[in-house]
């Protein structure tokens, strides 16, 4: 998968998106999500190369207020239960039942990742911190409110607890097969595992007047310990990160763009010209990609060299207006989506789920 190797520049924050995000104003409860169809009959998931609305606030003044905000991490557990930070951490079960299991947590968050044993992990105050099954916060790095100088040199290895990170956000992506958390702090990728972090890729200093790392929701790890992040031009140009931006760190330290094909069924822009909006990877060795040119919207699945369009949306071309609902009331073909696709994404087992912008979540079957 990897092409020659490169090295780029790390910076940090949230993706740079193409439109404002809505304000947040729910406050975290317990409540039902009802059937999307507004009918009898239930909710039906959808199949392979489908998509479906899995929550709208359309029934629902609570998740009308929920939905559409600020969506700070999306991950998907082992057991297949959905959790968002959005005002709080949010559990989406499989029923479509959504219970807050930390009201107002959301603030100054960045990033979120289930762990092995049921625990999720998020980035907060300049510290990577721990929502265990007890339901208790605890700090796994950092020391809260404090950051490293800007001219402090990045050590191979750290005891976590007192460590500083950068004045960036600090941002968990994923989790190694050997159980070693990712973590993205500004220029530096560590490794956090047995109270220790040990630095994966640090972007050159010569490097980083031309090209930054994006942060979340930009990043990901796949199945086989492979880092992906967007490099781009940096915040303060008017520029954004394309799909020929994203490089893959393999376990190895080694570092490289991702090869992509030629061209990609369904899409009529190169492939390396695409923007990129969000990244999760996949159970194997890859990883799916939201991005757009000016036609359309896409989530692309880029493994071994190759890349499948998963879902495509037209909508978000072809007005600037965008709604506050999703008006499916049933699954229908995944690439010809009559609305937005929201982005972060988490996928697991065939079920890849997007929210986040927009006040619907949707659920797209791969498999």
């Amino acid at each position: 998968m990897l092409a020659s190797k490169v090295s780029v520049t790390a910076a940090y924050g949230f993706a740079r998106a193409r439109r404002v995000l809505l304000p947040l104003t729910a406050v975290g409860m317990l409540f039902a999500s009802a059937a999307c169809d507004g009918g009898g009959g239930g909710w039906q998931a959808p199949g392979k190369g489908q998509v479906a609305v899995l929550l709208d606030g359309r029934h629902s003044d609570a998740l009308n207020l929920l939905l559409g905000g600020d969506v700070k991490g999306l991950t998907t557990a082992a057991d297949g239960t959905v959790y968002a930070m959005l005002d709080g951490i949010q559990r989406i079960k499989s029923d479509r039942t959504v219970q807050s299991l930390r009201p107002n947590l959301t603030n100054g968050t960045s990033g979120l990742v289930a762990l092995p044993d049921g625990s999720l992990v998020f980035g907060k105050d300049h510290t990577v911190q721990k929502f265990g099954r007890d339901q208790q916060v605890s700090v796994l790095a950092g020391v809260s409110g404090k950051t490293r100088s800007a001219t402090a040199q990045v050590p191979k290895s750290a005891t976590a607890a007192d460590f500083r990170f950068g004045d960036q956000a600090v941002t968990p992506v994923g989790v190694r097969p050997d159980g070693s958390l990712i973590v993205l702090d500004g220029d530096v990728v560590w490794s956090l595992a047995n109270g220790r972090l040990t630095r994966v890729y640090e972007v050159p200093a010569a490097d980083r007047k031309t090209r930054e790392l994006v942060s979340y929701p930009a990043a990901a790890v796949d199945r086989k310990g492979t880092v992906y992040v967007t490099s781009g031009p940096p915040a303060r140009t008017s520029k954004f990160a394309h799909l020929a931006d994203v490089m893959a760190i393999s376990p190895d330290g080694s570092a490289a763009p991702v090869a992509l094909p030629r061209s990609i069924a369904g899409v009529k822009a190169q492939p390396g010209d695409l923007t990129v909006n969000a990244l999760t990877g996949d159970d194997a060795d890859g990883i799916y990609i939201n991005a757009y040119d000016h036609k359309a919207e896409y989530v692309l699945h880029l493994h071994a060299g190759r890349a499948d369009m998963v879902a495509r949306s037209l909508y978000s071309r072809q007005t600037s207006a965008y709604p506050d609902v999703c008006n499916l009331k049933h699954p229908v073909d995944a690439e010809k989506v009559p609305c937005d696709l929201p982005w972060p994404m988490t996928y697991r087992d065939g079920k890849l789920v997007l929210g986040g912008k927009d006040k619907y979540f949707l659920e797209i079957g791969t498999k």
